[in-house]
């Protein structure tokens, strides 16, 4: 009853949020940092909530009942990153690139050498006016080896 509770509240906000989309992004433009951080960091523990459910689900092939709430978490998690987007807060969630201590919290500190790139994001870190709220926890792979062969 607790999920299909869950799914219903989904299923009435959905609409309500994609509408607020618009005007959200109407008034970005005229606001600075310090206006703007606070709404976004609050979308940010929304945006973790959700993340942190649907990264524990254990079983990605439960009952419908479960899919259906995955499904509409994963919806409801991408209005978020869209309302962040529309505030100016962009994620730091990409891998394959050097790490870089400014924007990424590395977990496998062991694994840390020079050249080392993120291999998997944790925990999505945002940035808004080139100001960082969050650095991306992040997991590092160390580069690749080159041997020369005689």
């Amino acid at each position: 009853t607790e999920i299909k509770n869950l799914q219903l509240t989904l299923q009435e906000e959905l609409p309500r949020l994609q509408g607020a989309l618009k005007t959200i992004s109407d008034i970005r433009d005229g606001l600075d940092f310090a206006t703007l951080s606070e709404p976004i960091n609050q979308l940010i523990q929304l945006f973790d909530k959700l993340d942190n459910t649907l990264r524990r689900h254990p079983f990605p092939d439960a009952k419908k009942g479960y899919d259906n709430l995955l499904r509409l978490c994963k919806n409801f998690s991408r209005l978020i990153e869209r309302s962040l987007a529309m505030l100016g807060a962009e994620p730091i969630n990409q891998t394959n690139v050097p790490v870089n201590p400014d924007r990424h919290d590395v977990a496998n500190t062991a694994s840390l050498v020079d050249g080392a790139t993120v291999s998997k994001i944790l925990r999505v870190g945002f940035v808004c006016k080139g100001q960082i709220l969050r650095k991306a926890e992040v997991e590092v792979a160390a580069p690749a080896r080159k041997f020369f062969g005689r």
